[in-house]
């Protein structure tokens, strides 16, 4: 089955939905955590067996004019204080990657204080990397690596090397097919990319793989 792809000329992707929550659990997940404790602690306080203690306690503070009501309030808001930083901490870290495509080349734009850019012309293209370790395929995620022809190694960045070493370490597994069939058309020399999936290549455990005649530059 043939889909035209879906990939736009010189508009800015992020590497997908599903890495945005893969980043929230990664990196949030202490904050919201902290937060259903502090809900927590606030409802005890306002409804549950918390609230006679609460009281006593504040009535050692009779200047402050302190009630429950507000002390509970207080932690309510600080809990959903920490649910924002947790999601602005994954979101940023999340839109450090940003890539896009024209008629030449791909280019990736990579930090946010510090940004590295890198530019990848489509002839400079010899093959397209794709690894999907098994937690990855259940959060339907892959790592993507592109490979030019003045790398000696095609594969020195095997499945089992960090995901740092990849260009694109997280990305949405449908972003990521899309992108390397974009890449492998146009390095092939063709001007409307086209895309047929085949599940026996794209569901390996490892890693995906392409046929050589599609993946490589005609000589």
């Amino acid at each position: 089955m043939y889909n035209i792809v879906m990939l736009e000329y010189d508009k800015v992707y992020h590497c997908g939905r599903r890495s945005l929550t893969f980043f929230l659990v990664r990196y949030g997940w202490i904050f919201f955590t902290l937060a259903g404790f502090l809900f927590y602690l606030a409802f005890q306080m306002y409804f549950g067996e918390l609230q006679d203690e609460t009281n006593v306690f504040l009535s050692q503070f009779p200047d402050l004019y302190i009630t429950v009501s507000m002390f509970s309030q207080w932690i309510a808001m600080l809990a959903i204080s920490l649910i924002i930083v947790g999601y602005v901490r994954s979101k940023v870290l999340h839109r450090k990657i940003r890539f896009k495509i024209d008629k030449h080349a791909f280019h990736l734009r990579e930090g946010l204080f510090m940004i590295k850019e890198s530019v990848i012309p489509y002839q400079q293209i010899s093959n397209v990397h794709l690894v999907r370790p098994y937690f990855y395929r259940l959060l339907g995620l892959a790592r993507l690596d592109i490979m030019t022809v003045s790398d000696k190694d095609v594969l020195r960045r095997s499945s089992g090397n960090k995901s740092g070493d990849f260009l694109l370490p997280l990305i949405d597994t449908k972003i990521a097919r899309e992108l390397a069939q974009h890449l492998m058309h146009h390095a092939a020399g063709k001007t409307k990319p086209v895309y047929e999936e085949d599940e026996d290549i794209y569901d390996t455990e490892i890693e995906d793989t392409v046929e050589e005649e599609t993946t490589s530059k005609p000589e």
